[in-house]
């Protein structure tokens, strides 16, 4: 996975073994968001149009900047994540602003294709086995 912006901590918690009960000293919140900003940003489709996060679904949409699997992968940007929300302790605006976007973004990864469109709207189509077979085929492609 791109590393154009990752918050300086990653790097020396990988190489200190991926203790995950341990997580690093975050000691400067505030640059730890602009850091974990940048980074997501920098995996995200051009479409979302970088620091606007657009949430209007397109049609044939390409996730593939997140759509890595592995340790390394979107893994790492979750658990990155969680290091934010530890280190701060009681949720800012910043976080919870971060924490609905990778919700919304993993609703899209794990709509169906044909129905990436109507995630955020309600809808009266009702998913055949079809339809969920392929929500579950790209759910596997991109984890």
């Amino acid at each position: 996975m791109e590393t154009t912006g990752r918050p300086n901590v990653v790097a020396p918690w990988l190489k200190s073994g991926r203790k995950y009960d341990t997580p690093p000293n975050i000691p400067d919140h505030a640059k730890y968001a602009a850091a974990w900003w940048t980074w997501w940003i920098a995996h995200q489709p051009k479409w979302r149009e970088a620091q606007k996060l657009l949430q209007d679904t397109h049609k044939g949409e390409e996730w593939s900047q997140l759509c890595r699997g592995g340790s390394n992968g979107i893994f790492m940007l979750i658990l990155s994540l969680s290091w934010w929300l530890g280190a701060i302790g009681e949720p800012s605006n910043d976080i919870l602003k971060a924490i609905r976007d990778v919700s919304w973004v993993f609703d899209q990864l794990l709509a169906p294709p044909d129905l990436a469109d109507e995630i955020t709207k309600p809808s009266k189509r009702n998913l055949g086995e079809q339809s969920i077979g392929r929500a579950i085929k790209r759910l596997v492609t991109c984890l």
